[in-house]
């Protein structure tokens, strides 16, 4: 079972850029703090999570991390998807998960930004695609703070039906011309 688990959307309230935050690939010596990030969004106990944050390394080609203090804070990946329509075929930003203390720091931006430089990195030129609920109005936001623009919505794209049937997909430079 995946639970999503949306950030609460408070535009008047801003956070603090903090300067001690990077964002550097990620290593499988990395997956058990990233089991601690994902037990942090949503209670379950670390170990619950350690199997899952371990496959990220089988099947994401980028895989991310947000630091801050020698702590990781944050996780994010990509990976190719093909021949799920609606939806163009390519990279897809796949995961972006902060730690709830570290929310409003600018963490999510920097791993966005490392997502596509890693993408990048690996397939120059290729444009970086991600999708998000149409309900989810901190993440929208924050995907056109980091360089995305809006393609189209609608009730499914690359195989996700999204809940109440608005998505949102987004492109990030260089844009397609799907």
């Amino acid at each position: 079972m995946i639970v999503v688990m949306f950030t609460a959307y408070e535009p008047e309230r801003h956070g603090v850029p903090d300067d001690a935050i990077t964002a550097r690939r990620a290593q499988l010596r990395d997956a058990d703090e990233i089991a601690h990030v994902m037990s942090a969004r949503d209670g379950f106990h670390h170990t619950d999570h350690l199997t899952r944050a371990t496959h990220l390394f089988d099947r994401l080609p980028v895989v991310v991390v947000a630091q801050a203090h020698a702590m990781i804070i944050g996780w994010s990946g990509a990976q190719i998807i093909a021949g799920r329509h609606p939806g163009p075929d390519g990279w897809y930003v796949a995961g972006l998960e902060v730690s709830p203390a570290w929310h409003r720091h600018g963490t999510a931006l920097k791993l966005l930004a490392a997502v596509a430089d890693g993408v990048a990195r690996l397939d120059p030129g290729a444009t970086l695609f991600s999708i998000c609920n149409a309900t989810n109005q901190a993440s929208l936001d924050l995907h056109l703070r980091a360089g995305f623009r809006q393609l189209e919505r609608g009730p499914q794209f690359v195989g996700v039906t999204f809940e109440g049937g608005r998505g949102v997909l987004l492109a990030h430079p260089p844009f397609p011309t799907w």
